[in-house]
């Protein structure tokens, strides 16, 4: 959602969570784990979007999932 509420005509807006597909649990995260989170656009509209995103402990993935959001007038 960061990456759409840049461009002017979005200041002001909030994301919203839609929905996660294809999620998977790989590892065990525990207590004091640095978590690393990266997303990457798949697919960007006027008010949606789609992001692969990534968790990694320690340079491994250990979470994935493809998230989608929404812009709202806030």
């Amino acid at each position: 959602g960061v990456m759409m509420l840049a461009p002017d005509e979005n200041r002001g807006k909030l994301a919203y969570f839609l929905a996660a597909d294809k999620v998977k649990f790989r590892k065990t995260v525990l207590p004091g784990d640095q978590l690393i989170l990266e997303a990457e656009a798949i697919r960007i509209k006027a008010k949606t979007g789609r992001v692969q995103a990534r968790a990694l402990v320690g340079g491994k993935v250990v979470a994935e999932a493809t998230l989608m959001f929404a812009l709202v007038d806030s």
